[in-house]
């Protein structure tokens, strides 16, 4: 009989990987709050920042900027996709304890969102243009203002893309302090937006669009500037087929659940425009808000656990990595129990 002394452990390994355990739950704890903190005051300015925007844009202009985000979020519904697998490889790379590996991704990884952005701004501008100007219900006087504004929305669309890459880099270094100050000052400065435009005497919808894309691009520019000097990656154009191809394979598998989010929340919003007009898509757009603030609550709360699970994985620490996710498995739930009850409960008070 042959015995492989690998699956036998000393009473040192073990007492090592216990404390190995403890810090890494340490950190996550801290993560979690980080972010469970971002995301309840996100929550609120978001809820808040919807109200604001309403009484300043009007119903009509509130509903055509609605449509309008839906039609530039049809097409890049896929981009959800990519920045699941971004952070999946990036996170692996570090749990092996390859640097080299880790910029590689991360250069490649900015190649492949920046070939997207051009992807979206085609499809876009093609089709995208179509619909808006031939079946879009938009009344006729405010279509010069809708194409102007189509255009600002679009390039916000491709600055979040690129974007992506940046943000995946923080969250794989489990830098969930910087990520929840930056998006508490990214849900402030919406915030900020939506009162500048209550005193902007000429077309308040296309100064809202162009201040929410100046707005994206200073984001863009602080989180590439602490991944180069905060977390001191090295980024450099390349263009390593083999991890294109993972990158890209892996993104296939969360095209799915893309796909049909994407239809589930701007397809229907565009349905109900051909249908029934702009005030509908106000409506809807109110709607989509609170759902998306919740939502956020829930994918952000969980970005603290993703990175710790992937690393244990690539280390080949099976003991703690199944541990891991039933810890977090239980704590997510009560802890988005926690914040979603209240909401469910008193949901005419919250609209209201």
């Amino acid at each position: 009989m042959v015995i492989n002394f690998k699956y036998f452990k000393t009473k040192e390994i073990i007492l090592e990987e216990e404390k190995s355990f403890g810090s890494d739950r340490n950190l996550v704890v801290s993560n979690t709050i980080a972010l469970y903190f971002r995301t309840i005051v996100a929550l609120f300015v978001s809820l808040y920042t919807s109200r604001v925007i309403l009484e300043a844009l009007g119903i009509v202009d509130f509903g055509i900027y609605s449509i309008i985000g839906g039609i530039v979020v049809l097409s890049s519904f896929f981009n959800n996709a990519l920045s699941a697998a971004t952070q999946r490889y990036l996170s692996y790379a570090l749990g092996e304890c390859n640097y080299t590996n880790y910029c590689k991704t991360l250069s490649v990884s900015i190649v492949i969102h920046v070939i997207l952005s051009f992807i979206v701004v085609l499809i876009a501008e093609t089709a995208g243009f179509f619909l808006l100007n031939e079946y879009i219900n938009i009344p006729v006087e405010r279509m010069d203002a809708v194409n102007l504004v189509f255009q600002f929305s679009l390039f916000s669309v491709c600055v979040n893309i690129v974007n992506i890459p940046f943000g995946a880099a923080i969250i794989s270094n489990e830098k969930m302090a910087i990520y929840a100050y930056v998006g508490i000052f990214e849900a402030l400065a919406k915030l900020a937006v939506a009162f500048a435009i209550t005193y902007f005497p000429y077309d308040k919808l296309i100064f809202y669009a162009f201040l929410l894309f100046f707005a994206n691009v200073v984001f863009l520019s602080i989180r590439m500037l602490y991944c180069r000097y905060g977390i001191g990656v090295k980024i450099r154009p390349n263009f390593d087929l083999q991890i294109i191809k993972q990158v890209c394979s892996f993104s296939g598998w969360s095209l799915f659940g893309a796909t049909a989010n994407m239809g589930n929340t701007q397809g229907i919003n565009i349905i109900l425009n051909i249908f029934c007009g702009v005030i509908i898509n106000a409506v809807m757009g109110i709607s989509n808000q609170v759902n998306g603030a919740i939502y956020t609550f829930i994918s952000d709360f969980q970005t603290a656990f993703k990175p710790r699970i992937v690393k244990l994985y690539a280390a080949k620490r099976f003991s703690e990595f199944k541990s891991f996710i039933y810890v977090s498995s239980k704590v997510s739930f009560f802890m988005i129990l926690l914040i979603s009850t209240p909401v469910i409960i008193n949901t005419e008070f919250v609209i209201d």
